[in-house]
């Protein structure tokens, strides 16, 4: 399974493919935060805010348990991404507001769980206009611009901008 592979594939695909021997959680996950790494940063999109830190320890959580057998559900392994105004245990919720960096969530926000239950993997956070406020560019004090990644002098606007790119550049 290369980086190729990643670029159009469906949570079907991918599904398929870790059933068959092909991939691994693991190496899913990397292979999304190699991709975050070199486009993102070094493009300065500023699309994502944080990375999960136990992402990759979850990920071999997941091949663990399906070496064992066990799947979790329909989106076991699969590593999602989520606006940073939804809380993530462990996690910062900083709605983009840089002073909120150090505020922690201790649980789960319900659409979390739920992922979770169906076996998705919390890979990070999206940037957003700070919170939620402005529609006519996606900027903030923890994530910066976010760029349109197919113009960077562009903005995707809306609080959702980080997102839009995210999905945009297969994040």
């Amino acid at each position: 399974f290369t980086t190729e592979d990643l670029m159009d594939a469906t949570v079907a695909e991918l599904t398929d493919a870790m059933l068959g021997g092909r991939l691994t959680a693991e190496k899913l996950v990397q292979m999304y935060i190699d991709r975050i790494e070199t486009y993102d940063k070094a493009l300065g999109l500023n699309s994502i805010i944080s990375l999960n830190p136990t992402a990759l320890e979850d990920a071999k959580k997941a091949d663990e348990l399906l070496a064992s057998g066990r799947i979790l559900g329909r989106l076991h392994g699969i590593p999602v991404l989520v606006k940073d105004n939804i809380d993530v245990a462990g996690m910062a919720t900083t709605c983009g507001d840089v002073n909120r960096r150090h505020e922690i969530a201790d649980a789960d926000a319900q659409v979390i769980t739920l992922l979770k239950n169906e076996g998705a993997i919390i890979l990070g956070k999206t940037n957003m206009s700070e919170y939620a406020v402005s529609g006519a560019e996606s900027s903030s004090t923890m994530g910066g611009t976010v760029h349109n990644a197919y113009d960077l002098k562009r903005t995707p606007a809306g609080s959702s901008g980080g997102t839009a790119v995210a999905i945009t550049c297969n994040f």
